[in-house]
């Protein structure tokens, strides 16, 4: 592949990571609203379950094999998956859907450093400062009146943060498999981990047409799509570069918010906001390079420090 070839892709790659944080976005404020009928983890079977059905559709109907390769590196995304969004269904039933957004966001500046990890390519200086501002920001936002508390569902934004690095540097490990079956694999995994914690709560007895559009969406949109379209993207796009891009669902979550759920910014969300995605625009000033991008896929001894590392 030449150079200019390269940049082509990397782009659409680009287009592709800021179409799912669009996605993402709404979908803060769908889980919120299936949050009114439905518990954490009920959510997460549903979401999960039906996005593996329609996963399976395409790879199917195209006669694929999945490869032993890719069933080993599906099922490590999916565990990553599952724990990033059950530990973020969690942390927005205990805190806002702008906050829980935000902290979230901050899996950006951990990206490079579990990067390192696979790639071996240290992160530079500058990105050491965006980590230290980064969480200076998520200081910021947990500042209040009587001083300075970070919330229990703060707390497990934070380790939803951590899991969604591990996820996106595992889909840069997994980026030489079929995107269908990466997709289709990790989906099902998720669906399998959400099971015992979904089927264990009491369902509703009435489900409101609203709940139903909400968990329509979050199967469709915020899961099967978003992920599918992620999983191509990555195959193109250095881990870090599309952690920044995907950051943007923060942006959009906390205007849906905004418009749909009422919310107020305050002014230590915005000030700590501002600091984190500053933080995000540091991290990612260097840019990558088409030699990156054609670098992504490792040798397989270091492929394996992921699994380890993780």
């Amino acid at each position: 592949m030449n150079r200019t070839q390269t940049v082509s892709r990397q782009r659409k790659a680009a287009i592709m990571c800021l179409l799912t944080g669009a996605i993402w976005g709404f979908g803060f404020i769908a889980t919120s609203s299936a949050l009114d009928t439905f518990g954490p983890f009920q959510i997460l079977l549903i979401r999960f379950t039906g996005a593996a059905i329609l996963a399976w559709i395409p790879l199917l109907a195209a006669g694929k094999t999945i490869t032993r390769s890719a069933w080993f590196r599906g099922l490590i995304c999916g565990g990553f998956l599952f724990g990033a969004f059950a530990l973020q269904t969690i942390g927005l039933e205990k805190t806002e859907a702008g906050s829980n957004a935000f902290f979230t966001a901050a899996n950006v500046v951990m990206v490079p450093f579990l990067a390192w990890i696979v790639t071996r390519r240290r992160p530079l200086p500058v990105q050491f400062a965006a980590c230290v501002l980064c969480f200076a920001g998520i200081g910021v936002m947990g500042w209040q009146q009587g001083g300075f508390a970070l919330r229990q569902g703060d707390l497990y934004s934070l380790g939803c943060a951590f899991l969604f690095a591990c996820h996106i540097v595992s889909l840069q490990w997994a980026g030489n498999e079929d995107a269908d079956a990466i997709n289709a694999v990790q989906m099902s995994t998720a669906a399998l981990l959400s099971v015992i914690p979904g089927v264990l709560g009491t369902w509703p007895a009435q489900v409101s047409i609203i709940a139903l559009l909400s968990v329509t969406y979050l199967i469709a949109g915020s899961t099967w799509l978003a992920f599918w379209v992620q999983t191509r993207a990555q195959e193109h796009l250095e881990a870090s570069k599309a952690s920044l891009l995907l950051a943007t669902e923060s942006l959009w979550a906390n205007v849906f918010a905004i418009l749909f759920l009422a919310e107020r910014p305050s002014l230590p969300m915005l000030a700590g906001g501002a600091m984190i995605l500053m933080a995000v625009w540091l991290t990612e000033k260097t840019g990558s390079t088409p030699e990156d991008v054609d670098g992504l896929s490792e040798p397989e001894n270091s492929c394996q420090e992921v699994t380890s590392g993780g």
